[in-house]
């Protein structure tokens, strides 16, 4: 930023002084009338309009960074959202997993357990 403020300066000083330096009467022609202006004004003016419309390019351009950038950041900020939820759904199904592996395990044990049959019931069994 300092830079090309710096070189704007220096560019101006040096159009003031080419046109003190150039300071004739010329003939203007425009749109069918004729104007008799110093040189150095038409310089000025030219170069005045030059400034205006690089002025009003980069407006128009930052205006449309400006619009970019917002629409970047709207869509990060939606995408961040999307994370924070997928994470809350992760947390979930990691508590889940964890609960089930707790179950698995118990009914695994309760498989494991030795099982005491008695005579009486062994007989209930053979009759059916």
């Amino acid at each position: 930023m300092q830079f090309g403020f710096i070189f704007s300066l220096l560019f101006a000083i040096f159009v003031a002084v080419f046109a003190v330096m150039n300071s004739d009467v010329v003939t203007i022609q425009f749109l069918w009338k004729e104007y008799q202006l110093s040189q150095s004004v038409v310089i000025l003016i030219s170069a005045t309009f030059g400034a205006l419309v690089t002025f009003f390019i980069s407006l128009f351009s930052k205006m449309k960074y400006g619009m970019k950038s917002r629409e970047n950041k709207n869509k990060i900020s939606g995408l961040e959202k999307n994370i924070k939820g997928l994470e809350e759904a992760n947390k979930n199904y990691e508590i889940e997993i964890e609960r089930l592996k707790l179950k698995l395990e118990h009914a695994k044990t309760q498989q494991m357990a030795p099982v005491n049959i008695s005579k009486d019931e062994n007989t209930k069994k053979e009759d059916l």
